[in-house]
């Protein structure tokens, strides 16, 4: 009998209710836009309302269609044979691709119904060429130390991939599939998907953008200090990067480059961002070209 990685991992069956979407998502990910620039997106509230909206932003395939970074996850499905899901990340912050939804949308829909992946990680497609890890730090990581504790094995995830790629071949729909150690998240940056952000806005979701890793990371804080409200010591030790403390007085202050700012000048909204990577642009040039076929209709019946 073959014997496959999940083996030696055992899963529990869930039973009562699901999971909420709690879960948040960190802030302040680098998007690239078409025009060439990067930014630092801040999600108020960088979490799911509920799995409905899962389905409303559609990223979560069963294949993965279109070139991009996707989470998967390998699950057992209800008939006991392993299958795949993938979530493309549309959004910097891994909001509605963590390996977490993933497992969450298949409970949901009735395609499984155990509390855990039997492996997970990163793909990578590129027109007919993929790559495929087992970075999660959620569901693999532990299961790797556990596995070279009882194997004494080293290069699991290497090792994983010999034993697996046949069926992950299969599953993804392709003889191109290569394996890389490293994470995708460590060189790549994700790309503006202007649709997917209208969607979370959609969803009540607001977003900004900033030049400034800095002030993204911090900009709740220093939108307090403008106000004149006082600044506590947990948010001076979170926002380290803008704030000082005087070891006297212990009294906080935003450092220099900071104080004198126009916080407005530096908040970019959705639809600035949308201008600048062709959104407007593109609209113009259909209506100029609704109005030259109307010229040439116009001479033609002269």
């Amino acid at each position: 009998m073959e014997e496959y990685p999940w083996d030696i991992h055992e899963n529990t069956t869930a039973e009562g209710d699901l999971p909420n979407v709690s879960k948040g998502s960190p802030q302040c990910k680098k998007v690239a836009v078409s025009n060439g620039k990067q930014y630092y997106v801040h999600v108020k509230s960088p979490r799911l309302d509920d799995i409905g909206q899962l389905d409303i932003i559609g990223n979560i395939v069963e294949r993965p269609d279109t070139n991009g970074i996707y989470n998967y996850i390998i699950y057992k499905n209800k008939d006991g044979v392993p299958s795949m899901l993938f979530a493309k990340h549309v959004f910097p912050n891994e909001l509605a691709s963590k390996h977490f939804y993933l497992l969450l949308y298949a409970m949901n829909k009735g395609l499984t119904t155990t509390m855990t992946p039997l492996l997970a990680g990163e793909l990578k497609k590129d027109g007919s060429n993929y790559k495929i890890n087992f970075q999660s730090g959620t569901y693999t990581r532990d299961y790797k130390y556990e596995f070279e504790r009882h194997t004494a094995m080293d290069d699991v995830e290497e090792k994983w991939f010999d034993k697996l790629k046949n069926m992950l071949k299969e599953a993804i729909g392709t003889d191109e599939l290569f394996y890389v150690s490293n994470s995708f998240f460590d060189t790549d940056i994700i790309e503006f998907d202007k649709d997917a952000f209208l969607k979370l806005q959609g969803l009540g979701k607001e977003i900004t953008f900033f030049e400034d890793e800095n002030i993204c990371k911090s900009i709740d804080v220093l939108r307090m200090n403008a106000r004149g409200l006082p600044i506590s010591t947990f948010m001076f030790r979170s926002n380290k990067n803008v704030l000082d403390r005087d070891p006297e007085t212990k009294k906080i202050t935003v450092k220099p480059e900071y104080a004198s700012i126009n916080l407005i000048d530096h908040v970019i909204s959705l639809e600035q961002i949308i201008a600048q990577s062709g959104g407007r642009r593109r609209v113009k040039t259909v209506k100029k070209r609704r109005k030259h076929r109307k010229k040439t209709q116009k001479i033609k019946r002269k």
